[in-house]
């Protein structure tokens, strides 16, 4: 063959190679524009691969990504549902939708599924979304008496010392203590009172059991006084109590309520914080003879920790209302050194004052010495202004 027939052939398949290349990478470059512009915004194969639940949403709420575990949690049909269905099955639904609205994480319910969930912002594209992974809490642990004295019944104890240990707010406290105390020690009512020095009385703040006796339970109306039923024996005496059945004893006064349940066998222990008593953590069952000293040794233990913890939860509380008290009382200042229309002053001396004592109405008196009197001012909070005129106080 000629060469230079030879050559030109070379030269006609390279050209041709060439520009194959070129169009091909002219369409991946095509592609992934599209890709970027497309309002299907590409979600990472990773997310796909995950165990926990996973939604993922633009800001505003399109949801772009769900996963089979999440379709499963939220029983949804579609595999991009409308947000504010899926917040419908959550309980709160207003702490699963702030998650689409910034990082953080939350605490809520699917359905019966105790939920523990992070958001995290991400970049999709051109387009910022939110990724929320859900995990479902895995419940305490529980151990039977045969289990008692093992290795796995001091790790159940220590996990139910974090539980409780775990939350600042005081109910939420409350309501871990008497979880974990079901974990070790099971009943069919449960109670924790707290006690009022002033007064001398214990007050009755967290329940477990039948809703009737709950309920009875919640408008902290249902005091004990000193050695009065077995929690005011526990409080006299700053001692253990365990009643084996019930109803055969005689020398110690139940002191029962109309809502309180059937009693058996029932066991409280005093709440001690440094040899200061608090309160009482109390258990009991329908069937008698069903409580043993090492329930009651139990029950302690988990006293100690509970004390401890809910003494600390009851500060945070405290200070919490200490801070709330000295904002009011900023915003107070503020308003009486911005202000200097005397309508607009009062208006809002009402309105702070009223946030910070918690009542419905709440306004200003001036003295009149004129009058020998004090007069209200207009505005007063909570009341109409043709209601004030007038409206004075003799001194």
């Amino acid at each position: 063959m000629n060469p230079l027939n030879t050559l030109g052939i070379l030269l006609i398949v390279g050209a041709i190679f060439v520009l194959s290349i070129t169009v091909i990478s002219a369409r991946l470059v095509s592609r992934q524009q599209q890709l970027r512009d497309s309002d299907d915004s590409p979600i990472p194969v990773n997310l796909a691969s995950i165990n926990d639940a996973v939604v993922a949403a633009r800001i505003g709420g399109q949801v772009t990504f769900i996963n089979d575990v999440a379709i499963d949690w939220f029983d949804t049909q579609t595999s991009t549902p409308d947000l504010w269905l899926l917040s419908s099955k959550v309980e709160p639904p207003e702490a699963f939708l702030e998650l689409f609205a910034a990082e953080g994480r939350a605490l809520f319910t699917v359905g019966s599924r105790p939920v523990e969930a992070s958001s995290h912002r991400v970049a999709m594209g051109e387009q910022a979304q939110f990724v929320v992974v859900m995990q479902e809490e895995v419940p305490l642990p529980t151990l039977d008496r045969t289990e008692r004295g093992s290795a796995k019944a001091l790790q159940v104890l220590s996990e139910i010392g974090q539980s409780i240990n775990a939350p600042l707010e005081l109910d939420a406290t409350l309501a871990a203590a008497l979880d974990g105390v079901s974990r070790l020690v099971p009943y069919d009512a449960a109670q924790i009172t707290l006690w009022d020095q002033e007064t001398e009385t214990l007050t009755p703040v967290q329940r477990a059991g039948p809703a009737t006796y709950v309920e009875a339970g919640k408008p902290s109306t249902s005091r004990y006084r000193l050695g009065e039923g077995y929690p005011g024996w526990i409080a006299q005496r700053r001692r253990a109590l365990m009643v084996e059945n019930v109803r055969e004893e005689t020398e110690i006064d139940r002191a029962a309520r109309e809502t309180d349940p059937a009693a058996g066998c029932y066991m409280g222990v005093p709440l001690m914080v440094r040899n200061r008593f608090i309160g009482t953590l109390e258990v009991l069952t329908e069937n008698a003879y069903h409580y043993d000293r090492e329930d009651l040794a139990v029950l302690t233990l988990i006293a100690e920790q509970a004390a401890i913890a809910i003494e600390n939860a009851r500060r945070y509380s405290t200070q919490a209302e200490r801070v709330a008290e000295l904002s009011g009382l900023q915003k107070i200042a503020e308003a009486i050194s911005d202000l200097q229309d005397p309508y607009q002053l009062f208006s809002q001396l009402g309105q702070r004052i009223a946030d910070l004592m918690n009542t419905e109405i709440a306004g200003v008196m001036l003295w009149d010495r004129e009058q020998a009197r004090l007069v209200a001012q207009r505005p007063v909070y909570g009341v109409a202004d043709s209601v004030i005129h007038g409206i004075s106080l003799e001194m």
